[in-house]
């Protein structure tokens, strides 16, 4: 399936990248490897995630760290909705 990143998610991992390079670059680059890599299986496990918080969403946990993919399997995409730490009030809708 096509991987495709909302503007949003987009914002999340940059943000969380800005974030812990405050402290490690190389903590900040590890996280958002594991991000991208949790992300491409997705595209070929679609249904790997579980079912999300939010109506209509998934969510998949992002080993070895404390971040959660919220996506949508929409047609033929993969569609990564948000980027969150796991210990994170959720929103209802998003």
């Amino acid at each position: 399936m096509k991987l495709v990143w909302s503007k949003a998610a987009i914002h999340d991992l940059d943000e969380i990248a800005i974030y812990i390079a405050a402290e490690s670059e190389r903590d900040a680059e590890f996280v958002e490897t594991r991000i991208q890599q949790e992300a491409q299986l997705l595209s070929r496990f679609p249904r790997s995630g579980r079912l999300g918080r939010v109506l209509g969403t998934r969510e998949r946990v992002v080993g070895r760290t404390p971040f959660i993919l919220v996506y949508r399997i929409v047609l033929a995409q993969v569609r990564i909705l948000r980027v969150f730490r796991g210990a994170r009030k959720w929103p209802v809708r998003l």
